[in-house]
């Protein structure tokens, strides 16, 4: 006799939770045998031959981002046998009233599947800080077992001639942006056909891979469909979210179809061959063969939002409707994020990645400890209003540049110096605009090239290298040039690019001596790992060189000593400021570029350009930053040295102006 499971609606929330167990216990007693005789005497619709010979032919191979170390990069997770979460002391099933509301320990398939949709199973480990909880629960319950797949031929009332072959994946957990227990996913592939033994004739015409709450498809026999033994197709389940993808590559989400973020099907991979569990395609015979299949509520704990346990194949869409869902949600393509060389900044698919995910944690802290979350944000708010109380922003004066000035004014002067001489420093500007495009050129060149156009790859690669020369010529040669225009300004001489050029070349090779200094020392000290303390020290010392090289005409051992002896004794100011001019127009570049990804869809390629060009505009203001430190130290220093001598402050009389300017000698 063929049985279909009764839907048993869940109590309403009790108040008291022992009450609302013994509810549930009852409400599970009366659903649990409630099987509604449909045909007396019908034995259940297994699997024909023809069904399970289809499923077996085109049967996926599976391959996941290699993971050589446990609780370590890659994906540790595997498409597992249901069964193994079943009936294991491990795994709870809880009520919908509160998270401690156990109604079941160890549920059976029988028990899920008389549930409530509103019932959640629960596995050992809390999702939003889930550590390494559910790798070593998955390494427990899966010694030796078999990664598994659950292969279903269906067809759909009202789609005559169509047939889908779906296979489905289960994985314990989501590791993804919206961390969550439980994850379902799968592929569909769909055949002019009526029957399975008619598609066994047959190819298919089109297959699609579902990505979060969207898919991809491709025609049977497009190139990027790969294929084993000629008939099955590989799939690449993304790093955490076992988004399926056709290629190992990086991919970009904008939208919840797509999954905001990116996923990652980049190789080295483990290659899997998992085994096939035909589900039979009579419904009721589905839930006969596998009970759980009648289980409508969540596979994983429950959380609030994006974080919740997901519900099983049986509520999805396609189970019933997979035609439909093929011409309705499939669409033709992906944003796959190409191999990125920028120049001079973050580029914009790390930067984005790395918000999202950033932003994602943010988001789990203030639905798992709201206060804390909230705690946090008005401590943030409490510091940086703080800050800016500390320091003075006013007057901004731009000129007389040798003078006493704080942290805010700093910034302000800079803005106003900026915005006054604005044709100057955009001449700047115009200098540096062959590093973005040449990083934009070989990026293009790399990424459009196929493995029979190799050349054009090589010939990307040395118009980086030359990109990355630009680059560093130009960070070294930028602060020089900006200090020469600075000083010009505010002694009221004109400024050329013939004169700027030349006073420029003049301190070229100091400039280079102490470029080369300050990297190989950083460098060395950042690669002995232990050294990196000192290497920032050191480099908040340095930061003043290349001022000090271009408005006090030093060598470079000179101008390097020059540097230390200013900042010391300020080592913090310094490095504040050191940081804001350098972070500024490194991280405002990939931020715009990604801005512009999700608010009108630009191409990547684009979007670095665009960000580099944002980064080569506001190289000059975070050095016009550093010329006004080095300037306010510079007469901190003198006015020091006055005092520390006993000639007190009257005797630079001579040097200062009315507002305590440092005149400049004649």
């Amino acid at each position: 006799m063929t049985q279909i499971p009764r839907r048993c609606s869940a109590p309403r929330a009790h108040s008291r939770p022992l009450a609302g167990a013994v509810l549930a216990v009852a409400l599970g007693a009366l659903c649990a045998p409630a099987l509604m005789p449909v045909a007396a005497d019908a034995a259940p619709a297994a699997p024909d031959a023809a069904e399970i010979e289809l499923a077996e032919r085109y049967a996926p191979i599976v391959r996941l981002v290699d993971h050589p170390e446990a609780c370590g990069d890659g994906e540790p997770y595997e498409p597992l046998d249901v069964d193994l979460v079943l009936g294991n002391p491990e795994v709870v099933l809880r009520g919908p009233w509160d998270t401690t509301n156990v109604i079941t320990v160890a549920p059976t398939a029988d028990e899920l599947a008389a549930a409530p949709a509103t019932y959640h199973l629960d596995f050992p480990g809390t999702a939003v800080r889930a550590g390494c909880a559910y790798e070593e629960f998955q390494d427990r319950i899966a010694v030796d077992a078999a990664p598994t797949t659950y292969a279903r031929v269906v067809t759909e009332e009202g789609k005559p001639g169509k047939l889908a072959l779906q296979y489905w994946f289960f994985y314990v957990f989501n590791d993804f942006n919206n961390k969550h227990e439980g994850d379902w996913e799968m592929i569909q592939l769909v055949f002019d056909a009526d029957d399975a033994a008619e598609a066994l004739a047959e190819d298919p015409v089109e297959i699609g891979y579902s990505q979060h709450e969207g898919a991809e498809r491709a025609d049977w026999g497009d190139e990027q469909i790969e294929l084993v033994d000629g008939v099955r197709p590989v799939v690449y389940p993304a790093s955490g979210s076992h988004a399926n993808y056709f290629d190992d590559a990086l991919h970009l989400g904008r939208t919840a179809q797509e999954g905001v973020g990116c996923d990652d099907t980049d190789g080295p991979h483990r290659e899997l061959d998992p085994t096939v569990a035909v589900v039979p395609s009579d419904l009721a015979a589905a839930v006969d063969a596998y009970p759980w299949l009648g289980y409508e509520g969540h596979w994983g704990e429950q959380r609030s939002s994006v974080f919740n346990g997901p519900t099983g194949p049986n509520t999805k869409s396609q189970w019933t409707r997979p035609i439909s869902w093929s011409e309705e949600e499939w669409r033709d393509s992906n944003t796959r994020i190409p191999v990125t060389l920028t120049i001079g900044s973050a580029d914009t698919a790390t930067f984005f990645c790395r918000a999202v995910s950033g932003g994602s944690m943010v988001f789990a802290l203030g639905t798992t400890n709201l206060e804390l979350a909230l705690a946090g944000g008005a401590a943030l708010v409490a510091l940086f209003l703080w800050a800016a109380s500390r320091t003075t922003w006013q007057p901004s004066a731009p000129v007389r540049l040798a003078r006493r000035r704080g942290w805010g004014q700093i910034v302000s002067a800079s803005a106003r110096m900026y915005g006054n001489h604005l044709r100057a420093f955009l001449t700047i500007t115009a200098f540096l605009a062959p590093i973005p495009v040449l990083a934009f050129v070989s990026s293009l060149m790399v990424n459009r090239a196929s493995r029979a156009q190799s050349v054009f790859e090589v010939l990307g690669s040395l118009t980086f290298m030359l990109g990355g020369l630009l680059n560093v010529v130009a960070i070294a040669l930028v602060p020089i040039v900006v200090s020469i225009v600075m000083d010009a300004i505010d002694r009221e001489r004109s400024v050329t690019v013939g004169s700027v050029f030349q006073e420029t070349m003049r301190r070229a090779w100091p400039t280079a001596v102490a470029t080369v200094i300050v990297l190989v020392v950083g460098g060395v000290l950042v690669g002995s790992v232990v050294g990196i303390p000192v290497a920032i020290w050191l480099l908040v010392r340095w930061l003043l060189v290349n001022q000090a090289i271009a408005l006090e005409g030093l060598d470079a051992r000179a101008a390097l000593r020059r540097s230390s002896a200013l900042v010391k004794g300020r080592w913090w100011t310094a490095g504040t400021i050191a940081l804001f001019s350098l972070v500024l127009p490194a991280l405002t570049g990939p931020l715009t570029g990604a801005l512009l990804i999700l608010a009108f869809g630009i191409d990547f390629d684009l979007a670095n350009l665009i960000g580099a060009f944002v980064f080569v505009f506001l190289l000059p203001f975070g050095s016009a930053m550093r010329v006004y430190l080095f300037h306010d130290l510079r007469v901190r220093d003198a006015l020091r040295e006055a005092s520390s001598s006993g000639r007190g402050v009257e005797t630079l009389a001579p040097e200062l102006d009315d507002d305590g300017a440092l005149v400049h000698p004649s």
